[in-house]
């Protein structure tokens, strides 16, 4: 069942926040990372998990002629993107997970952090069955020195390493300075979780 309060909490986000991706600037870090382990000739399906206005879904198409992309965003406005190469469902990530989709590949960018932490099980034990093959992802890891933001929806203290039940991180990368985006929490990770054989 859905926590209609996080929705609620998320969508009156989105209200304030129209512009939200305009300052991360992080597509090419994503799509350069991906590039390193998917061939740009695969043939696959590619989802990426709360992909806000699908900005890094029109990138990924731009490199990538043969994936079949799909996102998911309570975020009404990435379906006005759809005809730019991907497909799109207005539904929270815990309800797509639940359901019986699967992927070859996902991508988590700066939103599993705004998952409370009570889904945490479920987003371990349902990440199995809808992935296939692995995970990319780009989220902020708490670091010593820093202090977790007190508003907001965001969680800091996860490990994303071991968090889902069956994948192993083989690449975990601190985004480069020059690159750094901004996280008052902690540092922006890139990491590679390869689904192991079963």
């Amino acid at each position: 069942m859905e926590d209609s309060n996080v929705v609620e909490r998320c969508t009156q986000y989105w209200i304030n926040n129209k512009e939200e991706y305009a300052w991360r600037g992080y597509r090419d870090n994503i799509v350069e990372f991906v590039q390193e382990f998917l061939p740009v000739n695969t043939v696959a399906t590619f989802h990426e998990f709360g992909c806000n206005r699908g900005f890094n879904l029109t990138k990924m198409r731009e490199q990538y002629k043969n994936l079949f992309l799909s996102g998911n965003d309570i975020n009404l406005r990435a379906y006005k993107r759809r005809s730019q190469g991907f497909c799109f469902q207005q539904k929270n990530t815990i309800d797509l997970l639940r359901g019986k989709q699967q992927f070859d590949y996902g991508l988590g960018c700066a939103h599993f952090m705004h998952l409370p932490n009570e889904q945490d099980e479920i987003l371990s034990e349902q990440m199995q069955h809808t992935l296939k093959k692995g995970l990319f992802l780009l989220e902020p890891i708490y670091e010593e020195g820093h202090k977790p933001p007190e508003k907001g929806n965001a969680s800091f203290n996860r490990e994303y390493s071991t968090l889902f039940e069956g994948f192993v991180c083989t690449e975990k990368r601190l985004v480069q300075k020059q690159n750094r985006l901004k996280a008052k929490g902690g540092s922006y990770y890139l990491m590679w979780l390869e689904k192991e054989n079963e």
